[in-house]
Parts: structure tokens; sequence; C-alpha cells
């Protein structure tokens, strides 16, 4: 199964990974491969491009005795790092593409499932979940945006300026966060089922959802308006923009990788 989709930082090149442990580079243009990586983990499920092009990050499944099990992945804006969560509560800082480690962020026993970074490369935020996905809150350096909320929340997505934050889950809805206050801008549905990831376009004028109710939705995220509806035959769990913001990745369960073209 395809888990995750990130483009080069020019935008010709298409990483994939895989839950069979394989990472695949494809060219945008043909949807020739270019290059492939068997036995890389068990259950590879994101990748992340160093800026000059030649280097990619993963984070896998596979269990490790120092760090248990890596579930998200994210590289700075300057690439010279990227943070992978693990184990209860960890998020760890790695040097990029060196390997060292830099930093660690520990916070009891609440799983992250999804990191961002702050454009300034200065602080970390993540969504995270409770033992038994009974309640989340936003995990970040300073505290918790949402620590009464009851629904288990799955990804993150990072405002291009910085200014706001864009959270979702299982109960279907998006919020956006004033990322400095913390304070719920708005909220706004549509979906009918957990919405598994969410991603600013590059210009920060749409953000992508996708969802196990087999749709993509483009929205407005200053007025929380649906522009576009797109359907799958199976639910959707990743999403990548190109960084000209003219393609969006869109990954469903079936094995797949679809190219969405041009400004929708």
């Amino acid at each position: 199964m395809v888990a995750g989709a990130a483009f080069s930082p020019d935008g010709a090149r298409l990483a994939t990974s895989s839950t069979d442990g394989s990472v695949r580079v494809w060219e945008v243009a043909g949807g020739r491969e270019v290059w492939k990586a068997e036995g890389v983990g068990r259950g590879i499920h994101v990748a992340a491009w160093h800026p000059d092009g030649r280097s990619l990050a993963t984070a896998s499944w596979q269990m490790t005795p120092e760090r248990g099990r890596s579930v998200a992945l994210a590289s700075s804006p300057d690439g010279r790092h990227v943070a992978s969560s693990s184990g209860p509560g960890r998020v760890t800082v790695w040097a990029f593409p060196d390997g060292a480690v830099v930093g660690e962020l520990t916070d009891g026993e609440r799983g992250t499932a999804s990191l961002a970074w702050h454009p300034d490369g200065d602080g970390i935020r993540g969504r995270r979940g409770r033992r038994g996905g009974e309640g989340v809150g936003l995990a970040c350096r300073d505290g918790d945006l949402d620590p009464d909320a009851r629904h288990r929340q799955t990804a993150v997505a990072r405002h291009p300026g910085g200014r706001v934050l864009a959270t979702t889950g299982n109960d279907r809805r998006i919020a956006i966060w004033d990322a400095t206050s913390g304070t719920r801008v708005r909220e706004f549905g549509g979906h009918v089922d957990a919405v598994n990831h969410v991603a600013f376009a590059p210009d920060g004028s749409r953000l992508a959802s996708a969802s196990n109710d087999g749709t993509v939705k483009l929205w407005d995220p200053d007025t929380g308006a649906c522009a576009l509806t797109l359907p799958y035959e199976s639910q959707v769990y990743h999403l990548a923009w190109s960084p000209d913001g003219r393609r969006l990745a869109i990954v469903p369960l079936d094995g797949t990788i679809r190219l969405l073209a041009d400004r929708p």
C-alpha cells in the first residue's frame, strides 16, 4: 500500500513511500520510475526531501529498542533538520542529512500523530492522542492548544505564512488555529467520515483534506467554504502539493497515486 508522497523541491520528481518497506522516486512529467530502494524498513509511511533535492528522510513503523515506532516526520523550513515522533510522547530532532540527534522533546505517555514546523524553524507542533484515543491535545513546546478535545486527531498542517495551523481528525471537522495565541479561529466540515490528512497549498489560498469517506476536498481556509470535492473508490490517506501549487498528489488506499494537475 502506498502510504505517502512528497514532491522534490523543483517539483520534477515525486517520492512515494509504501508499507512494503520501499521508497520510489518518479518523474512527474512522464510517470517513469527513476529510483527505488527496498527493505528500507517495515511500513515506510512518510518521506521528506532535503532542499538540495539529493537526499530523502523516511519514517517507518519498524520498532527500535531506543525510540519505538516512528509515526510522523517533518523537515524544517531550511532543511537542516527533520523531526520525528516515536514512542509515548517523544519527538526527536535530527540533523539532515547526516542523521545526528540534536534534540528531543518529551511529553508523558501521549503519542504524536503528525508534526509541523513553524516557518522560522524555531518550534514544532503536532497532533497527539492519549492511549486508547480517548482525548487529544495539540502538542507544542509551550503546551496544549486544545487539551479538552474529545476526538482523536490525526493531522496538523502549517500555513506557509506561519500565521495559522489546520488540524483535523475522526470528528470529521477541520479547525483553524491562530499559531501564536493558540485561539481557535474557525471550524468547518463536510466530510462524512474521519479525515486523515490536511495540506495547505504553497500560497496558502487553499487547504486540501483527505478522508475515509473516499473524497478529497479543497477549501478556502479563510472562510471554510468548500470549493471542490473529488470522489474516489477507496479511502484517501495522504496529500502533497507540488512547490508551485499546480499539482496535488493524492494517495488513496488502492495502491495508486493520482495527480490533480493545474490550479483547480
